[in-house]
């Protein structure tokens, strides 16, 4: 039996095209593969950059909470002191309160502070935003901040103006 040598040089150039092909073709694939994989990722990311930003607003949320019910205690103290007949000797001074909407492109941390939804942080991040954008056209604007979505947005629309 007579052994056939294979010449490879002969096998390449009668194939070429094919294999060619099957190279761009696996390129295009594993190009393919990897944009998918990175838009996976992104989107992952994201998603988890969201989850972060609401338990963020939530923990906000709940100091803002715990400190306006400090402040609405300290409130109704000075208010009860206020409305108390004065004593020989004594003064008797009024509270500040707010009323009306907060106008949001004005409005100093504290004044933000006493607005639903809206604590220390989120406030800093309402006047960062304000500074850096050349302040709020329409209240909806405020979303454009991190932190505050729709429902955050909902609790605040009553209170809260640009004029």
């Amino acid at each position: 039996m007579e052994q056939r040598k294979i010449n490879y040089g002969e096998l390449i150039e009668k194939y070429r095209f094919l294999i060619g092909g099957f190279l761009t073709l696996l390129l295009f694939v594993s190009i393919g593969v990897l944009v998918y994989k990175e838009n996976f990722k992104k989107q992952d990311t994201e998603k988890k950059v969201e989850a972060l930003e609401n338990r963020i607003s939530d923990l906000e949320n709940r100091i803002d909470q715990s400190t306006k019910i400090n402040t609405t205690t300290t409130v109704v103290q000075a208010e009860n002191q206020a409305t108390a007949p004065a004593v020989a000797g004594t003064s008797s001074q009024s509270s500040p309160t707010i009323t009306g909407k907060v106008n949001i492109n004005t409005a100093t941390a504290a004044e933000l502070d006493t607005l639903p939804g809206v604590g220390p942080a989120t406030a800093q991040k309402i006047i960062s935003y304000r500074q850096s954008s050349g302040g709020f056209k329409k209240i909806e604007d405020i979303m454009k901040v991190s932190g505050i979505k729709q429902a955050t947005f909902n609790k605040l629309k009553d209170k809260i103006t640009v004029n």
